[in-house]
């Protein structure tokens, strides 16, 4: 593929889909009464901070409220 961006499509084809983000957040929302609010958002940032790297495009305030922490 002479002339392409190779390390663009690399990442393309590796990025996370909206229904990843969605499960995670769920998991995380569904936990969040018996492990606790602070070990949930730490959690929560944590892999935020992943996707962020994942998908430039990644809406953190939206996914953490998904996870049910208010912005």
């Amino acid at each position: 593929m002479a002339g392409h961006n190779t390390k663009h499509l690399e990442r393309v084809t590796h990025m996370l889909t909206r229904k990843v983000y969605e499960e995670q957040a769920a998991i995380i929302k569904k936990h969040l009464p018996t492990a606790g609010p602070d070990a949930c958002y730490d959690i929560a940032t944590d892999i935020a901070n992943y996707f962020a790297n994942d998908n430039p495009r990644f809406d953190r305030t939206r996914f953490l409220e998904a996870c049910g922490f208010e912005a």
